[in-house]
């Protein structure tokens, strides 16, 4: 059965049991998978689970190079931020320490090296140092963060299994996974978003962490660069990240570039919280119509971010990717999940930390403007 040919119940399951899952298969609809559909159609908003997490203690630590605020206001909600639509002037790694407020991390959250190494959300430089002391230094540091956990023992061992060492292989990287609890919750149903959410202030922590980090060992980490990428539903970790105190002082030389893939945020309103992620210079959004499983997540929910942007505003200042053309299905930022010399060259760059000439690419069919942000549309080849 093809990926696009799959029919409501069936594109249920598949969102329950795959979303964010770079080694299922997006079109895997036989056996159990039927049978599951047919339960999950009765009820296709699902409940989410919005259990209480416990939380690490948040009082002031300097040891990982970053100055944590503990004061007793709760966070401000996202809209109370302020409007970061225009990113910050600086291109280098300069400035002063960002003060992040890390209260309200899950205490199960942890850093995943690709050598099965864990890591406290709190260590993003131990974790550093780690992965660039080997015999083999990489230029490119890519800190994932993970989409839904069914299937594949669930995380962090799914990702450690397939996406982490794809990622290392593939684009010449060191990648360092933040692991969020609760991804694997009532699967095969379920959208976790609550969840997802809980870990906005533990990746707010591992963002913050890292630009102090750089800011402390410029020279030490000279000529490496460093690449956000969140999958499916680890949208939503960052997008809960950017209402987090001190977020939105971030600068733009904490990372290189900033990858926004397959994602199972909602579409309608994304900009407001999108605006705020200024935390690099190179900053891109994928987009696919053909995702079966963002369909499917869909369902009870509204469009998702990472299957559609038709008649919504975008956020200023990013590169929206359109690849309806290549006919792929979710996992797409993994080097297996692609089709098209063009699609392939935008990633072999971008999840390396480097710009893509979308002007001079054969595999980009129209590029366009729209409201401060670019769209461009791949043609499949």
């Amino acid at each position: 059965m093809s990926e696009k040919s799959v029919g409501p119940a069936v594109l249920l399951a598949l969102a329950i049991s795959a979303c964010g899952d770079p080694s299922a298969p997006a079109a895997d609809a036989s056996g159990d998978a039927t049978h599951d559909a047919t339960s999950a159609s009765r009820d296709a908003s699902a409940t989410v689970e919005d259990s209480a997490a416990p939380v690490e203690d948040a009082t002031l630590q300097r040891d990982s190079g970053v100055l944590v605020d503990d004061r007793s206001e709760p966070s401000p909600d996202a809209s109370a931020l302020p409007d970061a639509s225009a990113p910050p002037a600086d291109s280098g790694v300069v400035g002063t320490p960002v003060v992040i407020d890390a209260r309200g991390i899950p205490a199960a959250a942890a850093l995943y090296t690709v050598d099965r190494r864990q890591w406290g959300v709190r260590e993003v430089g131990r974790a550093i140092e780690s992965v660039l002391s080997g015999a083999s230094r990489p230029d490119n540091v890519i800190v994932y963060v993970h989409g839904r956990a069914c299937g594949g023992g669930g995380e962090p061992g799914k990702s450690l299994d397939g996406a982490m060492p794809e990622l290392a292989r593939d684009y010449t990287s060191a990648p360092i996974m933040l692991f969020w609890p609760g991804s694997d919750d009532s699967c095969p149903l379920g959208f976790p978003e609550a969840r997802a959410r809980e870990s906005g202030p533990a990746l707010a922590a591992v963002i913050g962490d890292l630009y102090n980090y750089r800011l402390a060992n410029a020279a030490r980490v000279a000529g490496v660069r460093f690449t956000l990428v969140t999958h499916s539903m680890g949208s939503l970790v960052l997008e809960a990240a950017t209402a987090v105190r001190g977020f939105e002082t971030v600068p733009q030389s904490a990372f290189e570039t900033v990858v926004v893939n397959s994602s199972a945020s909602a579409a309608s309103g994304h900009n407001a919280w999108l605006a705020r992620v200024g935390i690099s210079r190179l900053r891109y959004v994928t987009v696919n119509n053909g995702d079966n499983v963002l369909t499917a997540a869909g369902i009870g929910r509204g469009t998702r971010l990472g299957k559609s942007i038709t008649a919504i505003p975008l956020a200023s200042g990013f590169d929206y990717t359109d690849f309806d053309a290549n006919n792929v299905n979710h996992a797409y930022y993994l080097v297996g999940g692609q089709s098209g010399a063009g699609m392939r060259a935008f990633y072999q760059r971008v999840m390396n930390g480097l710009d893509f000439d979308f002007m001079g690419s054969s595999g980009v069919g129209s590029n366009t403007a729209r409201d401060g942000a670019r769209v461009h549309v791949f043609n499949g080849r």
